[in-house]
């Protein structure tokens, strides 16, 4: 099933835009644990884009940075 909110925030880590992605959050709390079909996190999307500065929003609010997706591998 897919999850508007969570692809909006994806495209925010895609577009590396964290001005939009801490609105959006606020606006919108969701889990930051949260899923996508391949077991991705959107930790794990800011980790493959290398935004930093997302990433360091998403820790700080709680992600877990230790989770696996579908294949067992880990940010």
């Amino acid at each position: 099933m897919k999850n508007p909110l969570f692809e909006n925030l994806v495209a925010c880590i895609v577009n590396n835009n964290s001005n939009k992605f801490s609105e959006i959050l606020k606006k919108n709390p969701i889990d930051l644990n949260s899923k996508d079909g391949k077991g991705w996190t959107l930790l794990h999307y800011a980790a493959q884009y290398l935004t930093v500065e997302i990433g360091q929003i998403l820790i700080s609010g709680g992600a877990d940075v230790n989770t696996k997706d579908n294949f067992g591998n880990n940010i």
